[in-house]
């Protein structure tokens, strides 16, 4: 997703951010908003929001505080590896500035249709009549989803799909 005006892609990270809206101020929340959002990006928080449920398997979610990687990395080694990686790459953090709402207008479309070209994650497709297995799966999704970049191997009866859906590799554009 392009993220600026440059040709060069730089390696991009997430970072952790919590924004307080300006009308807290007309509204005399903002004490109790900027309370809240400290809360939100405690080290504490984020630790257990991104710890493990169970005794089993973390998020590995990445974070940008040291302390969070610190405190996850004595409990998770691989957020070891995930702090060097962050560290060696010099990773860029961009801020939108005043002009970001034109410019998100003026690049939507482009967005739009890069996101949606050979997307991933493909897009479910009403299957012609009920899949029950993998095998009717593959006869019936090929098909389904011919005229959708073709099939990507996924089906589902699952909610929310209603009835049998087939994943396809293209979405259609709305």
């Amino acid at each position: 997703m392009p993220l600026s005006d440059t040709t060069t892609k730089p390696p991009l990270f997430y970072v952790d951010a919590v924004g307080v809206n300006t009308t807290t101020v007309q509204r005399s929340t903002r004490n109790l908003a900027v309370q809240l959002a400290n809360l939100i990006a405690s080290t504490d928080v984020l630790v257990a929001s991104f710890q493990a449920q169970s005794n089993t398997n973390p998020q590995y979610l990445m974070s940008v505080r040291n302390s969070v990687f610190q405190q996850l990395g004595q409990r998770y080694p691989v957020y070891q590896r995930m702090y060097q990686l962050a560290q060696t790459s010099n990773p860029i953090a961009f801020k939108l500035d005043q002009n970001a709402r034109s410019w998100v207008a003026a690049t939507a479309g482009t967005i739009r249709s890069q996101v949606r070209a050979n997307y991933i994650c493909g897009c479910d497709q009403n299957a012609t009549q009920p899949i029950y297995n993998n095998a009717q799966a593959q006869s019936i999704c090929p098909a389904t989803c011919s005229s959708h970049g073709g099939w990507n191997g996924q089906w589902t009866n699952q909610p929310p799909a209603q009835g049998s859906v087939c994943g396809c590799n293209v979405c259609p554009v709305q």
